[in-house]
């Protein structure tokens, strides 16, 4: 049985598999989703900047991931999901609160930009889908393998563009960008 809240009260009733199945998949569009899987090998080293199904069903097939969630429930609900995976490890690295209103507050999520020097790895894909995303894709230039792929999703923000100083288009699927270093 399943729980929502509807107008402040509580509703209990039963969701068919198939409808619930479509909480548990990447949100990627199927396309996009089936160009990232192909163009990931075995062997390959993932830095992955947001967690979610996605990081769950690349674990299953083995891959060396590391993944950096900001977000604590989120971080519980993936990391709990690939315990049984010793190859995935999920990173919870927290914003940091810079300045507090009255209605809202001002985050820093540095730490989790910069986050990944401090794994001492090398990456041959980075799939970049959380906070940042252009800060993030700056910061892992001197973390590629010679043979790496990056993704960022959600290209259709015109924001992302500005990564094109550093990075190369390869190719776009939906709103899935493949990118590499300019200068490899």
């Amino acid at each position: 049985m399943n729980t929502f809240i509807v107008l402040g009260k509580i509703k209990n009733f039963i969701l068919p598999k198939w409808i619930l199945s479509f909480f548990n998949k990447p949100h990627l569009k199927i396309h996009e989703w089936e160009y990232l899987k192909s163009r990931i090998e075995g062997g390959h080293s993932i830095l992955e900047y947001g967690s979610g199904h996605s990081t769950i069903h690349l674990s299953k097939k083995n891959h060396q991931i590391d993944s950096i969630e900001h977000n604590l429930s989120w971080f519980v609900k993936i990391n709990n999901n690939i315990k049984k995976f010793n190859k995935t490890k999920v990173h919870y690295i927290p914003a940091k609160v810079v300045e507090k209103g009255l209605i809202n507050k001002r985050m820093s999520f540095d730490s989790y930009i910069e986050f990944p020097k401090t794994l001492n790895k090398k990456f041959n894909i980075v799939i970049i889908d959380g906070r940042e995303r252009v800060k993030c894709a700056k910061a892992i230039i001197n973390l590629l393998h010679d043979d790496h792929k990056i993704f960022i999703h959600d290209w259709n923000r015109k924001k992302y563009h500005e990564v094109l100083s550093d990075y190369r288009l390869v190719r776009s699927i939906g709103n899935l960008a493949e990118l590499t270093l300019k200068f490899t």
